[in-house]
């Protein structure tokens, strides 16, 4: 699936612009893909097709984890020593 999001970039903000992303987020059957693409040995290929076909909706399921909270701030602290850090070794 896509990322359709406006571009953050001089040419819409007018500015030099640098972006910093952090993913939080997965979609539920990327991690049932990841999960068959590991273990699906030790499946057979009729339960293979039976968990795709039980699991189409998990593509539209998007997941974080339980302590996203902590992630977030712990993301937020990094990214803003390290702003702060460029911006005043600069002076």
């Amino acid at each position: 699936m896509k990322n359709h999001r406006p571009k953050l970039n001089k040419k819409t903000l007018g500015i030099t612009t640098i972006a910093v992303g952090v993913p939080l987020v997965t979609y539920a059957g990327t991690i049932a893909k990841d999960y068959l693409m590991q273990y699906g040995k030790k499946i057979t290929a009729h339960e293979k097709d039976d968990y795709y076909k039980n699991t189409v909706n998990l593509h539209e399921l998007v997941v974080t984890p339980k302590e996203i909270n902590v992630i977030v701030e712990k993301c937020s602290d990094i990214i803003a020593s390290a702003i702060n850090r460029l911006v005043n070794s600069r002076q």
